[in-house]
């Protein structure tokens, strides 16, 4: 549970994972798909984690109002 901040930089790479995470399957391909949708979205992903705590997920999308 929870990951060192010195792998969260590499976490939204294409089949990485942590060392944690190793053991459990996966390709290491969801945050990797989830960063380029939010590039996509013109929005932004980020990690905070607390080793032996847990990791969030912050997904922010921007807000815009189009007028008619």
């Amino acid at each position: 549970i929870g990951i060192s901040n010195d792998q969260i930089e590499f976490l939204l790479n294409a089949f990485t994972q942590s060392a944690f995470t190793s053991t459990e399957s996966g390709i290491g391909l969801g945050l990797s798909i989830c960063s380029h949708i939010m590039t996509l979205h013109t929005g932004t992903i980020a990690l905070e984690s607390n080793k032996g705590f847990g990791t969030t997920v912050f997904l922010t999308f921007p807000y815009n109002t189009f007028d008619a």
